[in-house]
């Protein structure tokens, strides 16, 4: 009972449901450790649904061990940014002490933040300040974890592999060893042949959709052993593991159109849209507002204006009804204008977003624009009747002519953005090319 009382429960944590503060820095440790430590009570107490105050009698006696899992998904390759201002909060005390921590990261994002130096950091940082109309910042580099052991994880061997599969899957008969599908793989691990399995599997990753994709009884893992390089291997493993998921996902959860293949191609047009579009999709950041754009330029550019033009008819329909036709027009006809414009910013930070992008339309779509509108309130104000219902249809024009006229639509980053994206097979595309 003693170990009992003074155990310590490791608790991991997922590093990209954490902001730093607003966005994306903390100007002081001193804040960005309140954060921190906020986050964590807060969520093991939503998680658990413990009562607070006994979640952080909890952390005070140093009875959990945060894990802190996403370290190298913080930030893209080139600006750690978010991860040096994170380890940066882990190493202020608190109370006179640094809190008890494991930060799981990738080799490389860690040693980016032990070696950079200053003036790297800090012409990162304030590139990314004045984006957003910040004032530049000092920064202090570089970060590394203090009082901190770096433990590196080593590939898994082909003892690491027997001993997993036999856990997960022992033998009926023999518990000290795998179940008998499993004997042709572990055999093929050992022979002169199995470099490529060999390879693959020493990753834990790897290792793990060999367990997912054959958990069943009724499956045969040494259809594995037909793939004789390392790419198609990774390539099936993620084809199989696709599958699985998705036989796993409740019925009311999913549709018709969720087959392993339609899967497969959306994750391929995802991956290749974060291959190709660095600059407008993060490796790391995958959001929800941005992936749309997989749809495509010229898809999703037609369904903003058929959605135009469809409530511009409408419009036009009722305007023969209605007597405040005008007010009515210019109301919706304002509301997809806006609509349409935000969307082509929905790639931008709230933070970096202002109310000037709405009136960015280049000068020369709003010369037919305005004549058009102006036109059509000469014909109201002429008092011809004829010329007041038609002159519905003129707005609807203008606003369409606004809309898919120059080389930007209004549904589309200036820039160029998504223009000239590739189109991935998803077949074709490996879980490498999705990491």
């Amino acid at each position: 009972m003693a170990d009992v009382a003074t155990a310590v429960i490791p608790l991991r944590m997922d590093l990209l449901t954490f902001n730093m503060a607003g966005y994306p820095f903390e100007s002081t440790a001193e804040r960005g450790s309140a954060k921190l430590h906020e986050w964590l009570r807060a969520g093991v107490a939503t998680t658990w649904r413990l009562d607070r105050r006994l979640v952080d009698r909890l952390f005070d006696t140093g009875r959990i061990l945060p894990v802190l899992d996403g370290l190298d998904e913080l930030d893209g390759k080139a600006n750690p940014v978010r991860a040096r201002e994170l380890v940066r909060a882990l190493n202020h005390p608190v109370r006179g002490t640094l809190m008890p921590v494991v930060l799981v990261s990738r080799e490389h994002t860690y040693q980016t933040l032990v070696e950079r130096t200053d003036a790297e950091q800090e012409a990162a940082v304030n590139e990314l300040l004045a984006a957003i109309g910040e004032s530049p910042m000092k920064v202090v580099g570089p970060t590394p974890l203090e009082v901190a052991t770096v433990v590196h994880l080593l590939p898994l061997d082909v003892k690491n592999v027997d001993a997993y599969l036999t856990r997960r899957f022992p033998s009926p008969s023999d518990p000290r060893r795998a179940e008998q599908r499993w004997k042709h793989l572990l055999d093929a691990l050992s022979a002169p042949t199995g470099e490529p399995l060999r390879q693959v599997l020493a990753v834990p990753l790897n290792l793990f959709l060999v367990a997912t994709a054959f958990a069943l009884p009724n499956t045969e893992p040494r259809q594995l052993l037909e793939f004789q390089t390392a790419d198609s291997l990774r390539d099936e493993l993620f084809r199989l593991f696709v599958g699985v998921s998705i036989e796993r996902t409740a019925p009311e959860r999913r549709t018709r159109s969720w087959t392993p293949n339609a899967v497969l191609r959306w994750l391929g047009d995802l991956a290749g849209m974060m291959l190709t579009d660095r600059n407008s999709l993060d490796p790391v950041e995958i959001r929800a507002y941005a992936v749309w754009r997989l749809a495509g330029v010229d898809r999703t550019r037609f369904l903003t204006a058929g959605l135009a033009i469809g409530i511009s008819v409408v419009v036009t329909v009722v305007s023969f009804q209605v007597d405040l036709w005008l007010v009515v027009a210019f109301a919706v006809l304002a509301q997809v204008a806006a609509v349409s414009r935000l969307a082509a910013f929905t790639d931008v930070a709230p933070y970096q977003f202002h109310a000037g992008h709405i009136l960015t339309i280049p000068p020369l779509r709003l010369v037919p624009a305005v004549l058009l509108v102006g036109y059509a309130a000469y014909c109201r104000l002429s008092g011809d009747e004829i010329l007041a219902k038609v002159s519905t249809a003129f707005l609807a024009v203008a606003f369409i002519a606004v809309l898919m006229a120059g080389e930007h639509s209004m549904i589309e980053k200036p820039g160029g953005l998504v223009a000239g994206r590739r189109r991935y097979s998803g077949t074709k595309l490996g879980q490498a090319d999705l990491q």
